[in-house]
């Protein structure tokens, strides 16, 4: 089963941290990766596919607009099966280890 993972992060380069994060695991065909760079493209997305296929958002906590716990709590309203991480980080390249 290939897991379908949406990652919202509105700096520019999460898209390039998470691809070399995953590229093990995409290349294995267990994730396909979909990017959005802020928490309204994200529900856009998922409202173009309906939600379907996509099980795991992953997230910053304090994304501008729409911050990344009011966007967990609107997919979680409207879609159902569902697992989030949310991460902060103070900025740096290690968002992605968890220890920033």
């Amino acid at each position: 089963m290939t897991v379908r993972v949406l990652v919202i992060d509105d700096e520019p380069d999460g898209e390039i941290l998470a691809r070399q994060e995953f590229r093990r695991e995409v290349r294995q065909g267990l994730y396909t990766l979909d990017f959005a760079l802020s928490g309204k493209a994200a529900l856009e997305t998922l409202d173009d596919s309906g939600g379907e296929g996509t099980i795991l958002l992953i997230c910053e906590i304090s994304a501008p607009g729409i911050s990344g716990l009011d966007l967990l709590k609107a997919v979680k309203a409207q879609w159902r099966g569902f697992h989030e991480t949310a991460a902060g980080h103070g900025g740096g390249d290690d968002r992605w280890g968890g220890n920033g």
